[in-house]
């Protein structure tokens, strides 16, 4: 019994290891987009420049993109094992192995999206409408694979889920998941636009915004901003003008997400969305999501 004890706890640790490798991986791969890096190994994947292992001597960009590339290799074979180790220690359709499954299902995306952007020359100084709409598929389907890691940690912690209050506002759910796809879609492409088109002052910026001008890029980032106050904002003050003498732990801990979404964003737009901001915000916006998932939690049950 206790080395069966043992051996969850080391599944577990295991699976938010998996997790938290994940998150760093995801944003190592944003500060290649930040730092123009992307382009670093040339159009060839998965090697770089024609090699697994480059030279010390290789240029900045050119780390930067292999060490991506290592980490993201690295991830891959975590995700493999945590598919097998479900595979072996739980049954078929135990939610750990189906979700774990899921995990390397959006892993494999994650993989051919990447190898896209690459070998389409999808990268770097690239400014065109193909780019925004893959890099957007990119966000989006890290989203679905970091909430599938988490989700697979919740079970393997012997948590599980109550869909009732989902189904019971099915409609209003729904569409607030639409809503943060949706901000999530313009916030990438916002983000791409401020590393390509860098603004040096908050005014230069607005005029850029309307300005017919401007590369379309620059004229849509505006539309990342609006809807977040927009609707986020409007939720807030919804949600704080009710009476709530009784609230949950994990409806609290998704409204301060919220809140810190928000905020990040702001503090971005004011201050010309420097490097450290921009990471912490997309860490924020993955923590909103896992913060969501939380509230379908119910109470654990006993295995």
């Amino acid at each position: 019994m206790k080395k069966k004890l043992q051996c969850t706890h080391l599944f577990c640790t295991f699976c938010f290891t998996v997790l938290c490798f994940c998150l760093l991986v995801i944003l190592w791969g944003a500060w290649v987009r930040i730092s123009h890096s992307g382009d670093g190994c040339g159009q060839s994947w998965p090697s770089c420049q024609g090699q697994y292992l480059i030279d010390s001597e290789e240029q900045k960009k050119t780390w930067i993109e292999w060490i991506h590339r290592a980490t993201s290799g690295l991830f891959g074979i975590m995700v493999v094992l945590l598919v097998l180790w479900s595979w072996f220690k739980f049954s078929f359709r135990h939610p750990v192995f189906k979700s774990a499954l899921c995990v390397l299902f959006f892993t494999i995306i994650e993989a051919l999206i990447g190898a896209l952007l690459v070998l389409a020359g999808l990268t770097g100084d690239n400014t065109s409408l193909t780019r925004a709409l893959i890099m957007n598929l990119h966000l989006l389907n890290s989203l679905l694979l970091v909430s599938s890691i988490f989700i697979c940690w919740r079970f393997s912690l012997g948590k599980n889920f109550s869909f009732s209050g989902f189904l019971k506002e099915k409609k209003y759910t729904t569409i607030s998941i639409c809503i943060f796809f949706l901000i999530a879609f313009f916030g990438a492409m916002s983000s791409l636009s401020s590393s390509l088109f860098p603004s040096q002052s908050l005014w230069e910026g607005a005029l850029l915004d309307f300005d017919s001008q401007s590369h379309w890029l620059v004229r849509l980032r505006l539309l990342h901003p609006l809807l977040a106050l927009l609707f986020g904002g409007g939720f807030l003050l919804y949600y704080f003008s009710k009476e709530r003498k009784t609230e949950s732990r994990p409806r609290q801990i998704l409204i301060l997400c919220l809140c810190l979404a928000l905020l990040s964003g702001l503090m971005n737009l004011l201050l010309l969305s420097p490097v450290f901001l921009k990471l912490t915000h997309l860490l924020i916006v993955y923590l909103l999501s896992m913060s969501f998932i939380l509230t379908l939690e119910k109470h654990p049950t006993l295995k």
